[in-house]
Order: structure tokens, then sequence, then C-alpha cells
């Protein structure tokens, strides 16, 4: 199976969760470590948080909320936050707790709000499940009588104003409740959180998984580690967790908008040394030593707002390939070094910013979307431009580091398990083409950068959308390949390089982390697009 030489499809139309995981020591030890925010430590007096533990459901009992709660306060107390909790509630109450809670949120340095109990989405929007409540849920409408809306949550804390707030929706099981509505899905739904608050989901929206403790038990081994930023440690714990339940269990963090950061442990890391000012034509961008462990947000200078958003990728070693196709034998070691690579596909507006024109065949699909009908000759050129006037050193990946990253640790044929979905990546029908996306809107083939959730790296579109040019020329089996994560720059067909990914237009079995296409360097196509690396060097 290879995208070789595949011809320019036509467009196709494209057509178009409730949850409880156990998670002991969850709060208790997250908060334990929340010592310190932005600068200022010391501010405990100024440090609320609301639990909310619902288990006594009639149709539905859960078992670890209440004991899950309980020892969350006694943690919080003991790193002095003001704690408000609330067991087995019905929803006046649940109304009421989030109401004071919003209340004595204002102003403060960090509000905390966790909530363990059965919750679902219906038509996009999210519902935390009352005790009492599944009695009169029988149709859409109902949800928003008998539920409390998350909404309405992140509303009174967005009114509160505190300087960061974080919300914890530990509920991933399937909706026990009112079966009979179709619109129903699973999982909670993707939040779009207001500036200033981060949402952390015990696995990938619209996603269940089973009540196993894989959560807790790795988030216990992590928060309390010295030094760690509140997303390294979900990044740190989302890998863990995904490895122990085998790719099914995926936690996620949504869009980072806490402009200050939140240092867990009770030790804030020594600040990185000022580097000097870059020379107009720099080398490789210098991090210092050591390494980071996951995946920062390289922040792109507002004086460069057309350069591709980079994250981190963390060193480390993996097995590279597959035994299903000829072109992915054999599998072998290779050992990555960190270096950046593009959060997103480059868009048609990075594309328009550099080049000032826009190839893309879906064009109209407009500036968020990958752009694609690019050859991989142009892409240098891109390149070259984009370094010149950015004054920085971009490039493809490797087709080692692609790999590398898509897998982000996972050793399923995709990062979020063994089965393709179109709820994490746009792809092909599984009959032939076009793009889906099911239970989202609906797209003309390619879809705007970001739509689906990212892997543990913090990569999106990493499988699906369009399928991304690497470095490497094309080789017909990995017999001699370099295991040094360098690319594959000689040798081989030579008149081929390596495609990765898949696209809207692949089958699933494209969208492989392990799969390779390849194209001719010159050849263009409304699937074909990239994403940029830069190198990254220890002084």
């Amino acid at each position: 199976m290879t995208a070789a030489n595949l011809p320019a499809p036509t467009p196709a139309p494209v057509s178009s969760k409730h949850t409880h995981c156990s998670a002991r020591m969850f709060f208790a030890l997250l908060i334990a470590a929340c010592a310190q925010l932005g600068i200022n430590s010391t501010a405990h007096a100024q440090r609320v948080a609301l639990l909310i533990g619902n288990s006594s459901y009639q149709s539905a009992p859960l078992t670890n909320p209440p004991n899950d709660v309980r020892e969350m306060e006694a943690a919080l107390r003991v790193t002095g936050f003001k704690v408000q909790k609330v067991l087995n509630a019905n929803q006046v109450q649940m109304k009421r707790a989030v109401r004071d809670f919003g209340e004595a949120a204002k102003g403060a340095e960090l509000a905390f709000l966790y909530y363990s109990g059965h919750g679902t989405q219906v038509q996009g929007q999210n519902y935390l499940i009352p005790v009492g409540a599944e009695a009169g849920i029988n149709k859409e409408s109902d949800y928003e009588i008998e539920a409390v809306s998350i909404n309405h949550i992140m509303g009174q804390i967005a009114a509160a104003e505190p300087r960061a707030a974080v919300v914890v929706l530990d509920s991933c099981r399937n909706n026990p409740f009112a079966r009979s509505i179709k619109s129903a899905q699973k999982g909670m739904a993707r939040i779009v959180s207001p500036q200033g608050i981060l949402v952390a989901y015990a696995t990938s929206p619209d996603n269940t998984a089973d009540d196993n403790g894989h959560y807790a038990k790795a988030l216990a081994g992590h928060i309390t580690t010295p030094g760690l930023e509140l997303v390294q440690v979900f990044r740190n714990t989302a890998k863990q967790v995904q490895k122990s339940s085998n790719g099914k269990q995926i936690p996620f963090i949504g869009d980072l908008s806490i402009n200050d950061s939140v240092y867990l442990a009770s030790i804030k890391p020594e600040p990185v040394p000022t580097p000097a000012p870059r020379p107009v034509n720099p080398a490789p961008l210098l991090v210092p030593t050591p390494l980071p462990t996951q995946a920062p947000v390289i922040q792109t200078a507002a004086t460069c707002a057309y350069c591709p958003e980079m994250v981190v990728i963390p060193s480390g070693s993996f097995t590279m390939g597959s035994n299903e196709d000829a072109d992915e034998k054999p599998p072998h070691s290779v050992s990555i070094k960190s270096f950046a690579l593009g959060k997103y596909e480059v868009t048609q507006g990075q594309w328009k910013a550099v080049m000032g024109s826009n190839p893309s065949r879906f064009s109209s699909c407009g500036d968020s979307c990958p752009v694609e009908n690019v050859s991989w000759d142009d892409i240098q050129q891109y390149i070259q431009k984009l370094n010149a006037q950015s004054g920085r050193q971009y490039r493809l990946p490797s087709e080692a580091e692609w790999e590398y990253a898509a897998r982000a640790g996972t050793k399923t044929p995709y990062w979020w398990g063994d089965k393709g979905s179109h709820e994490y990546a746009n792809y092909g029908k599984d009959e032939c083409c076009g793009g889906l996306a099911q239970g989202r809107d609906r797209w003309e083939n390619t879809a705007p950068v970001g739509q689906f959730p990212s892997n543990a790296f913090g990569l999106h579109d990493m499988h699906g959308n369009v399928s991304e040019w690497v470095q490497d020329y094309y080789h017909d089996s990995y017999s001699g390949a370099p295991t040094d994560g360098s690319a594959w720059d000689s040798g081989g067909e030579q008149k081929l390089r390596v495609l990765r990914g898949g696209s809207w237009y692949s089958f699933a079995a494209f969208l492989r982390s392990v799969f390779r296409g390849r194209n001719a360097p010159v050849d263009r196509y409304n699937y074909s697009g990239f994403r940029v690396a830069r190198t990254l060097l220890t002084p």
C-alpha cells in the first residue's frame, strides 16, 4: 500500500461521552505541588477550590467520587487552599456551589474546580449530571432543565476573573441515561475555554475510558516532581496512561490560555538565562541543558506573526517501521535528539505571507487550513524565504523524526489506538474518498488545522488532513537506514521523496504512523502539504 503517483482526486463531499474514571489522589497530588503561580507563590489565602463528587445515581451508581473528594480536600487544605466540597449533589445544590465558588474566586491567584461523576454531551454541549437528574432526562431539551451546563460553570469562573483557573473533568464513562437520545455522543465535547482557564480531561474529548485507575496512578507518579509546569505534568501523565492502557485511554488538555506559568511542585525551576541577541543569519536554535522532558511550545515573536508555532519534541528512542508492508521493514531502533516541530501543518495564510500567492486547490477553506498542492521543490523555496525573512533556520523533518513525533510514545498504529477514527483525524470514507469528521461540522476535503485533538506531544493533525512531505529520499526498505534520526538523503530512489501521515483523501490504513507514501519532488496534489522543523543544539 503506497500513495505513490495518485492522480489528483475530485473533491468529494464529506459526511458527517458520560463518564467517570477513578481519580485517587488526583486533585490532592496535583494541587499539593501548586505552591507557585507565576512570580507570586505566597498568596495561599487567595487560592480556592471547589470539589464535586457525585456517585449515588439510582440507575448507574459510582464508587470512587466521594472518597476521591475527601482525599483531595485533605491535600488542598495542607497547601493553603480554601476548599468547598459538595457530595452527591442535586442540581440546585450544584448550582449554588458553583455560584459560591464564583464569588470566592474573585481576584484569586488560582481557582481550581474538580468534578467526578457522570457527564455527557448533546449536540456539542457538555452537561454534568446531578444526583436524581437521570429520572427526568428523556429528550435533548431535558439536559438543560435537569443537568448543569459546563457553559454555565465557565461563565461563573470567567466572571470572577481569577489570575488563573483549572477545570478538571474526571468523567469518562458511556452515558447510561436516555439511551434513546440519538444525538447524545460519547464522553465530553472539547471545550473552547475563556482566557485564563485550562480544561483537563481524564480522557480525550468525545471518547470514553474504563474505570481502571490508569489516570490516577500516572498522576501520582508525576505531580510531585519539582519544577514541572502544569502542562508538562499532564503531558507526562498522558504518555504513561497511553502506555499502560495500550492506547485505549488518552488523557487530554485543552488549549492553553493561562498567561502565567503554574508550577505544580513547591520548587520552581531556575530561570533560563536570556540568550544573546540573534544575528541576522543565526545558527540553529539554542536551548539550555538539560533538554526538556516533554513538549513545551516555542512562542513565536510578535515580529514574526507568519512563523509557524513550534513544539519542542523530547529526545528518546523508538522502534521505527513494522512488519506489515515491505517498505516498512525491517523494524529498527532509532535514537532521536530533541528538536522542534510545527504544532500544526503550515497554513495557507502562512504560505501567502511568505510567498505572496496561494497554490491551494481548496483556497475557499481559508487561511487557517493547510496549504496543499505544493511540491517538495516548492517547499524548499518557501523555507529559504522564510529563513531569510525571519532570521531563523527552519527545515523539513526527517522521516524518522516525523514518525517519532507522530507516535508520541505509543506503539499502536495511531496515537489514539489500534483503529482509524474520524473523531481524531480528517481522512477519507472507509470505502473511498472524501473528508469525514464524525460529530463535527462537514468539511470540503481539508479541514482547518487544530480541529482535532493533539497527541501527547501537543501536535495536531499528524494523521490525516494533508500528507506531509519530509526530507528523505524514498527507499523500498529500511535496510541500511540511519539510526540517529537524520534524514536518509542518499541512495534509494532519488527521483522520489517521502510523504507521511495520510490525508483527507486516504484510507485509514494510509494514516498509520508507519505508513510511507512517495511522490516525485515536482508533483503537486491537493492532498499534499507539510510542517516545518527546527534543529535544537545544546550550548
